[in-house]
Protein backbone atom coordinates (compact mmCIF):
# COMPACT_ATOMS: atom_id res chain seq x y z
CA UNK A 1 0.00 0.00 0.00
CA UNK A 2 1.22 3.53 -0.76
CA UNK A 3 0.13 4.96 2.60
CA UNK A 4 2.82 4.41 5.28
CA UNK A 5 0.30 4.07 8.12
CA UNK A 6 -1.40 1.21 6.30
CA UNK A 7 1.97 -0.52 5.91
CA UNK A 8 2.86 0.13 9.55
CA UNK A 9 -0.38 -1.34 10.88
CA UNK A 10 -0.10 -4.28 8.49
CA UNK A 11 3.33 -5.11 9.95
CA UNK A 12 1.93 -4.93 13.46
CA UNK A 13 -1.03 -7.15 12.61
CA UNK A 14 1.28 -9.73 11.04
CA UNK A 15 3.04 -10.58 14.32
CA UNK A 16 1.00 -13.67 15.37
CA UNK A 17 1.69 -15.39 12.03
CA UNK A 18 5.31 -14.45 11.31
CA UNK A 19 6.70 -17.77 12.52
CA UNK A 20 4.29 -19.92 10.53
CA UNK A 21 3.60 -18.10 7.28
CA UNK A 22 6.56 -17.98 4.88
CA UNK A 23 4.92 -15.65 2.40
CA UNK A 24 3.91 -13.18 5.10
CA UNK A 25 7.39 -13.31 6.65
CA UNK A 26 8.99 -12.60 3.27
CA UNK A 27 6.65 -9.65 2.66
CA UNK A 28 7.40 -8.17 6.09
CA UNK A 29 11.17 -8.52 5.69
CA UNK A 30 10.90 -6.79 2.31
CA UNK A 31 10.07 -3.58 4.21
CA UNK A 32 13.63 -3.25 5.54
CA UNK A 33 14.30 -0.44 3.06
CA UNK A 34 10.93 1.27 3.49
CA UNK A 35 11.42 5.03 3.10
CA UNK A 36 9.10 5.82 6.02
CA UNK A 37 10.84 5.78 9.47
CA UNK A 38 7.61 4.84 11.25
CA UNK A 39 7.31 1.68 9.15
CA UNK A 40 10.91 0.69 9.86
CA UNK A 41 10.36 1.37 13.56
CA UNK A 42 7.31 -0.89 13.64
CA UNK A 43 9.26 -3.52 11.74
CA UNK A 44 11.96 -3.43 14.42
CA UNK A 45 9.38 -4.00 17.16
CA UNK A 46 7.49 -6.69 15.26
CA UNK A 47 10.60 -8.71 14.40
CA UNK A 48 10.93 -9.44 18.10
CA UNK A 49 8.17 -12.02 17.57
CA UNK A 50 10.10 -13.88 14.87
CA UNK A 51 12.20 -16.76 16.22
CA UNK A 52 14.42 -17.04 13.20
CA UNK A 53 18.02 -15.91 12.56
CA UNK A 54 16.68 -13.92 9.63
CA UNK A 55 15.10 -11.58 12.17
CA UNK A 56 18.49 -11.00 13.79
CA UNK A 57 20.08 -10.20 10.44
CA UNK A 58 17.23 -7.81 9.61
CA UNK A 59 17.45 -6.07 12.98
CA UNK A 60 21.18 -5.56 12.54
CA UNK A 61 20.54 -4.02 9.11
CA UNK A 62 18.00 -1.64 10.64
CA UNK A 63 20.53 -0.75 13.33
CA UNK A 64 23.17 0.16 10.76
CA UNK A 65 20.73 2.11 8.59
CA UNK A 66 19.41 4.15 11.55
CA UNK A 67 22.55 4.14 13.68
CA UNK A 68 21.93 7.53 15.31
CA UNK A 69 18.24 7.01 16.10
CA UNK A 70 17.85 6.26 19.80
CA UNK A 71 14.22 5.22 19.35
CA UNK A 72 15.26 2.63 16.77
CA UNK A 73 18.03 1.53 19.13
CA UNK A 74 15.45 0.96 21.89
CA UNK A 75 13.16 -0.94 19.53
CA UNK A 76 15.96 -3.26 18.40
CA UNK A 77 17.09 -3.87 21.98
CA UNK A 78 13.56 -4.81 23.00
CA UNK A 79 13.29 -7.23 20.05
CA UNK A 80 16.65 -8.94 20.55
CA UNK A 81 15.60 -11.62 23.05
CA UNK A 82 15.56 -14.50 20.57
CA UNK A 83 18.32 -13.28 18.25
CA UNK A 84 20.80 -11.27 20.32
CA UNK A 85 23.70 -13.48 19.29
CA UNK A 86 22.96 -13.03 15.59
CA UNK A 87 22.62 -9.25 15.96
CA UNK A 88 25.89 -8.98 17.89
CA UNK A 89 27.70 -11.08 15.32
CA UNK A 90 26.40 -8.99 12.43
CA UNK A 91 27.21 -5.65 14.11
CA UNK A 92 30.74 -6.72 15.01
CA UNK A 93 31.38 -7.39 11.32
CA UNK A 94 30.90 -3.70 10.52
CA UNK A 95 33.95 -1.76 9.36
CA UNK A 96 33.12 1.24 11.52
CA UNK A 97 31.49 1.16 14.93
CA UNK A 98 30.51 4.33 16.75
CA UNK A 99 27.62 6.18 18.34
CA UNK A 100 24.39 4.23 18.35
CA UNK A 101 25.99 0.98 17.23
CA UNK A 102 28.39 0.86 20.17
CA UNK A 103 25.54 1.67 22.56
CA UNK A 104 23.45 -1.08 21.02
CA UNK A 105 26.26 -3.63 21.41
CA UNK A 106 26.64 -2.63 25.06
CA UNK A 107 22.89 -2.86 25.59
CA UNK A 108 22.79 -6.35 24.10
CA UNK A 109 25.68 -7.50 26.29
CA UNK A 110 23.95 -6.14 29.40
CA UNK A 111 20.67 -7.70 28.33
CA UNK A 112 22.39 -11.07 27.92
CA UNK A 113 23.98 -10.71 31.35
CA UNK A 114 20.76 -9.67 33.11
CA UNK A 115 18.79 -12.41 31.34
CA UNK A 116 21.31 -15.13 32.16
CA UNK A 117 22.09 -15.75 28.49
CA UNK A 118 25.66 -16.82 29.14
CA UNK A 119 26.35 -18.21 25.67
CA UNK A 120 25.52 -14.91 23.97
CA UNK A 121 27.40 -12.88 26.58
CA UNK A 122 30.58 -14.95 26.41
CA UNK A 123 30.57 -15.03 22.61
CA UNK A 124 29.93 -11.27 22.43
CA UNK A 125 32.68 -10.38 24.89
CA UNK A 126 35.09 -12.72 23.12
CA UNK A 127 34.39 -10.97 19.82
CA UNK A 128 34.89 -7.51 21.30
CA UNK A 129 38.09 -8.49 23.09
CA UNK A 130 39.41 -10.42 20.08
CA UNK A 131 39.55 -7.11 18.22
CA UNK A 132 41.85 -5.72 20.92
CA UNK A 133 45.08 -5.34 18.97
CA UNK A 134 48.01 -2.93 19.26
CA UNK A 135 45.91 -0.36 17.39
CA UNK A 136 43.12 -0.06 19.94
CA UNK A 137 39.93 1.64 18.81
CA UNK A 138 37.80 3.87 20.99
CA UNK A 139 34.65 1.80 20.39
CA UNK A 140 36.16 -1.19 22.19
CA UNK A 141 36.76 0.80 25.37
CA UNK A 142 33.30 2.37 25.02
CA UNK A 143 31.49 -0.96 24.67
CA UNK A 144 33.33 -2.59 27.59
CA UNK A 145 32.93 0.48 29.82
CA UNK A 146 29.19 0.72 29.09
CA UNK A 147 28.75 -2.99 29.83
CA UNK A 148 30.64 -2.81 33.13
CA UNK A 149 28.89 0.41 34.18
CA UNK A 150 25.60 -1.41 33.67
CA UNK A 151 26.60 -4.07 36.21
CA UNK A 152 27.58 -1.55 38.91
CA UNK A 153 24.18 -1.68 40.60
CA UNK A 154 24.68 -5.42 41.20
CA UNK A 155 28.41 -5.65 41.85
CA UNK A 156 30.75 -3.21 43.55
CA UNK A 157 33.73 -4.13 41.37
CA UNK A 158 34.91 -6.15 38.42
CA UNK A 159 36.47 -8.61 40.85
CA UNK A 160 33.11 -9.24 42.53
CA UNK A 161 31.46 -9.70 39.13
CA UNK A 162 34.02 -12.38 38.22
CA UNK A 163 33.63 -14.17 41.55
CA UNK A 164 29.85 -14.34 41.10
CA UNK A 165 30.16 -15.71 37.55
CA UNK A 166 30.33 -19.27 36.28
CA UNK A 167 33.79 -20.65 35.38
CA UNK A 168 33.10 -20.08 31.69
CA UNK A 169 31.97 -16.51 32.24
CA UNK A 170 34.79 -15.80 34.66
CA UNK A 171 37.33 -16.94 32.04
CA UNK A 172 35.79 -14.61 29.44
CA UNK A 173 35.85 -11.69 31.87
CA UNK A 174 39.45 -12.49 32.78
CA UNK A 175 40.48 -11.49 29.26
CA UNK A 176 39.46 -7.92 30.13
CA UNK A 177 42.46 -7.57 32.45
CA UNK A 178 44.74 -6.92 29.47
CA UNK A 179 42.25 -4.33 28.24
CA UNK A 180 42.37 -2.57 31.62
CA UNK A 181 46.17 -2.47 31.44
CA UNK A 182 46.05 -0.99 27.93
CA UNK A 183 43.54 1.62 29.11
CA UNK A 184 45.86 2.76 31.91
CA UNK A 185 48.75 3.07 29.50
CA UNK A 186 46.72 5.05 26.98
CA UNK A 187 45.24 7.42 29.56
CA UNK A 188 48.74 8.39 30.63
CA UNK A 189 50.03 8.85 27.07
CA UNK A 190 49.53 12.48 26.03
CA UNK A 191 50.47 11.61 22.44
CA UNK A 192 47.27 9.58 22.02
CA UNK A 193 44.04 10.99 20.59
CA UNK A 194 41.75 12.71 23.08
CA UNK A 195 38.75 10.54 22.16
CA UNK A 196 40.71 7.35 22.73
CA UNK A 197 42.00 8.54 26.11
CA UNK A 198 38.51 9.70 27.11
CA UNK A 199 36.97 6.28 26.51
CA UNK A 200 39.96 4.53 28.08
CA UNK A 201 39.56 6.60 31.26
CA UNK A 202 36.15 5.06 31.84
CA UNK A 203 37.78 1.62 32.29
CA UNK A 204 39.81 2.74 35.27
CA UNK A 205 38.61 2.03 38.81
CA UNK A 206 37.01 -1.34 38.15
CA UNK A 207 39.70 -3.53 39.74
CA UNK A 208 39.95 -3.38 43.52
CA UNK A 209 43.66 -4.19 43.55
CA UNK A 210 44.44 -1.27 41.24
CA UNK A 211 41.92 1.17 42.67
CA UNK A 212 44.32 3.56 44.42
CA UNK A 213 46.64 3.79 41.41
CA UNK A 214 43.64 4.43 39.18
CA UNK A 215 42.35 7.15 41.50
CA UNK A 216 45.68 8.96 41.31
CA UNK A 217 45.72 8.76 37.52
CA UNK A 218 42.12 9.96 37.24
CA UNK A 219 42.67 12.82 39.68
CA UNK A 220 45.63 13.98 37.61
CA UNK A 221 43.29 14.37 34.62
CA UNK A 222 41.39 17.07 36.53
CA UNK A 223 44.29 19.51 36.13
CA UNK A 224 43.51 22.57 33.95
CA UNK A 225 45.86 21.54 31.14
CA UNK A 226 43.63 18.63 30.13
CA UNK A 227 40.70 18.92 27.72
CA UNK A 228 37.17 19.25 29.11
CA UNK A 229 36.06 15.91 27.65
CA UNK A 230 38.90 14.11 29.40
CA UNK A 231 38.19 15.92 32.66
CA UNK A 232 34.50 15.02 32.45
CA UNK A 233 35.32 11.36 31.85
CA UNK A 234 37.62 11.40 34.89
CA UNK A 235 34.93 13.02 37.08
CA UNK A 236 32.28 10.50 35.99
CA UNK A 237 34.64 7.61 36.63
CA UNK A 238 35.69 8.95 40.03
CA UNK A 239 32.00 9.30 40.89
CA UNK A 240 31.45 5.53 40.76
CA UNK A 241 34.69 4.62 42.58
CA UNK A 242 34.09 3.55 46.18
CA UNK A 243 37.35 3.90 48.06
CA UNK A 244 38.25 5.50 51.37
CA UNK A 245 41.23 7.34 49.87
CA UNK A 246 39.21 9.05 47.13
CA UNK A 247 38.73 12.46 48.85
CA UNK A 248 42.37 12.68 49.90
CA UNK A 249 43.72 11.70 46.49
CA UNK A 250 41.56 14.25 44.65
CA UNK A 251 42.32 17.10 47.06
CA UNK A 252 46.04 16.39 46.96
CA UNK A 253 46.12 16.68 43.18
CA UNK A 254 44.27 19.99 43.35
CA UNK A 255 46.47 21.50 46.04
Amino acid sequence: DQHPEIRRHAVRLSEPWLNDNDALRTAVLALLDDPEPRVRMQLAYSLGELRDPAAGVALSQLAVADANDQYMEAAITSSAVFNAGVILGELLEQNELKGGLTRLISNLLRQAHDGGNEAVLVAGLDRVIAEHHAEVEAWQFEVIADFLDGTDFQFSSFDELRQASSPRMSAALGKLIDVFDSARELVGDEQQAEQLRTHAARLLGHQQGMMRDDLIQLATLLLPRYAAALQNAAIETLGRCHHQDLPGVVLREWS
